[in-house]
């Protein structure tokens, strides 16, 4: 019988920085919010933002900007207060 393949990695997965640095950086963004892609590109998932958005801690805007011809749909991410709060007790 073949062994149990328990609670390995899969080879093209990377671990996730974790929810309170998404939190730090949404949150430092200001009142505009934090651009979702650029959370991608610190190394999160798309799942790991959905997380986010689900538990109530962020909340998304969509912007749409023109660019010479095309249009670009952004997504922003803002902390909510279940955010705010999730943070100041993480560092209290």
């Amino acid at each position: 019988m073949p062994a149990a393949r328990c609670h390995q990695k899969s080879p093209g997965r990377q671990k996730s920085p974790g929810r309170r640095r998404a939190l730090e950086l949404i949150a430092g963004a200001g009142p505009s919010g934090f651009p979702s892609s650029m959370l991608v590109e610190h190394g999160f998932s798309p799942s790991d933002i959905l997380e986010l958005v689900y538990g109530g801690f962020a909340t998304p805007r969509a912007e749409r900007v023109a660019i010479q011809t095309r249009e670009l749909d952004i997504s922003y991410l803002r902390t909510t207060e279940a955010g705010r709060e999730a943070l100041a007790k993480a560092t209290a």
